[in-house]
Formats: C-alpha cells, sequence, structure tokens
C-alpha cells in the first residue's frame, strides 16, 4: 500500500491480473475505498479499520467483485447499476446485489474528505470520476490512465463518442495527481 496523500493510499491492482487499484480514504473510525478490486483479502490485510464502503467508478467485474465478495455496501451511478450484469456479460456471473445502490448527489464528503463527483461515460454508460477537493486527487477509474491512456469502448455500453466529451470535461478539471483503475498514479 502506498500513500498518496494524508489518509489516502493506494492498493495497486497489478498484483493481480486484471485487478483495478483500490484506493483506501482513512477516516476517523472507518475506510471507505475507491473500487474494490477482485480480492477483499488482499485489501483488508492493510487496513486496521473496517470498510463503511465503496464508491465504484464503474460496473465493471475488475472493480466491483471485491466488494460482491465481502459484501461491503457501495455507491454507483444509476447508469451502470441499471445494467451491472450487462456490463459483465463477456467476463463473469456478476449478480446486481441489493447493497449497491445508485449516488444521491455530486458531493460525497465524510470525515475530512470532500469529494465531487463526475458523470463520465464512455467506458459504461455510468462511469464516473472523483476529485478530492481537499488533495487534489483525480479517481479516474477507466476514463483516463496514467500516460495517456484511455478506458476501452468495445465492450458491452461503450460509447467513443461520449468517452470524448468525458475526456474535454476532465481536462477542465484542476487536479494535482491522476489515480487511474489501472496502473501508476501519475
Amino acid at each position: 500500500m502506498q500513500e498518496l496523500a494524508d489518509g489516502i493510499h493506494v492498493v495497486y491492482g497489478d498484483e493481480e491480473p486484471l485487478s483495478s487499484n483500490v484506493y483506501v480514504l482513512e477516516g476517523k473510525n472507518a475506510v471507505w475505498l475507491v473500487d474494490s478490486g477482485l480480492n477483499p483479502d488482499r485489501v483488508v490485510s492493510f487496513l486496521s479499520k473496517p470498510v463503511a464502503g465503496v464508491l465504484f467508478t464503474h460496473g465493471h467485474f475488475d472493480h466491483v467483485l471485491g466488494a460482491l465478495e465481502a459484501q461491503w455496501p457501495g455507491l454507483m451511478h444509476a447508469g451502470d447499476l441499471r445494467v451491472l450484469e450487462d456490463l459483465n456479460a463477456d467476463y463473469a456471473d456478476t449478480p446486481k446485489p441489493d447493497f449497491f445502490k445508485p449516488f444521491s448527489g455530486n458531493v460525497l464528503g465524510f470525515d475530512d474528505f470532500a469529494l465531487e463527483l463526475f458523470h463520465t461515460p464512455g467506458h459504461t454508460p455510468g462511469s464516473v470520476c472523483f476529485l478530492e477537493k481537499n488533495s487534489g486527487i483525480l479517481f479516474s477509474g477507466d476514463t483516463k490512465f496514467s500516460h495517456g491512456g484511455v478506458g476501452r469502448t468495445d465492450l458491452w455500453g461503450g460509447n467513443s463518442s461520449a468517452l470524448d466529451e468525458s475526456l474535454s470535461l476532465l481536462e477542465r478539471l484542476d487536479y494535482r495527481l491522476l489515480a487511474p483503475g489501472h496502473g501508476d498514479v501519475q
């Protein structure tokens, strides 16, 4: 686990093929995760506080299976929540759990964290990014990767035109660190 800012850490997914990065936002009594990767045990091994929930950047299996296995509650954009099974049809039989709920609003806050949610469709219909205002970290999921890469649009629900618009939105944001769903933080 690597520290990115005070109370914010990353557990890189590249040690497990296909797994997403998992970002840990450590509050006073619990942690929130941005995405859950494939293996909850790998994440829990680094934690000293319980997981309060998961903020999902999108509904692909490599970002949600850890939460499904651990039964961590999660928040996901309604666009992906409605089509969770379809999004994962090519890779895994991923059920739609009743403990995942839609986001309500564009600002999420707990303890000292203030996250602004941006709907960034293209990789999936309900892809989102989170800008943590205090640290300047942009959690970009699979919308935008380090070194100029972008998320695939050839999977179910992908849309290259929508992704182009989402990338234009991200270019206008003021952030100091890009924390993508896979690969290096930059």
